[in-house]
């Protein structure tokens, strides 16, 4: 059997550690130069190795990877970077999850528990398609885009490059959702969204322009609070 690394020891890289192990596959280490230690850190039991560990302990032909970081230029960048150096990515695809026969998928794909990819729909390299997200039938994902959990397509949808998909969102048939587009949380998407544009409500409306390259987390984080009482 392949050994796995997994690119990214954050919480998207646990996700994926479970994912793998669910469907089987033997997971060897992390890799993540900001909590890789010189005596040996772990996360899960597995330990947390440099890049430079990394390239000491393998060769392209004998592992594949796994790239599990939330941020998507960030992950698509690094993806490309390994395939360049030779190493094959795998998908990470919850047993749970359902593919259609005729749907057709890249690598370094995360597909999480219960997620549903339509027939006829491509979903391309290094997107992260979320758990319980529906991507329906005749739908074109683009590299590097994020479906956030409970997201619902219509058929014939696309999503370009690098966008995001904000939790919960709807997007109706034959919407086109821009490279780098922002949909916020619960939108509902009857237009198409144009490149690095910001949408959100119900149903969705114009927010602003992103500028590249956008940090998603800062986008979209909203300060903690209570929901008070209204007044009498």
């Amino acid at each position: 059997m392949t050994h796995v690394a997994i690119f990214g020891a954050g919480h998207q890289g646990q996700v994926a550690l479970e994912i793998l192990q669910a469907a089987g596959r033997s997971v060897t280490a992390f890799v993540d130069k900001d909590r890789a230690t010189s005596s040996g850190g772990t996360l899960a039991s597995l330990p947390v190795w440099s890049e430079e560990q990394f390239e000491r302990a393998s060769r392209a032909d004998e592992m594949e990877v796994f790239v599990a970081i939330g941020n998507n230029n960030v992950r698509l960048h690094l993806s490309e970077r390994l395939r360049e150096a030779g190493y094959r990515l795998c998908n990470a695809i919850h047993p749970s999850a359902v593919v259609m026969r005729s749907a057709r998928l890249g690598t370094g794909i995360l597909l999480c528990p219960q997620a549903f990819v339509g027939a006829n729909s491509i979903i391309e390299d290094d997107a992260v398609i979320n758990t319980k997200a529906s991507v329906d039938h005749d739908c074109h994902i683009g590299p590097g885009a994020y479906l956030a959990p409970g997201i619902i397509t219509a058929g014939c949808v696309r999503v370009g490059r690098c966008a995001f998909i904000g939790i919960g969102a709807s997007l109706g048939p034959n919407v086109q959702v821009g490279d780098g587009a922002i949909v916020g949380a619960g939108a509902l998407v009857l237009d198409s969204v144009g490149a690095n544009a910001f949408v959100a409500g119900v149903p969705a409306r114009f927010i602003r322009r992103m500028v590249p390259p956008v940090d998603w987390s800062a986008v979209l984080a909203r300060p903690p609070g209570l929901i008070e009482e209204p007044e009498e």
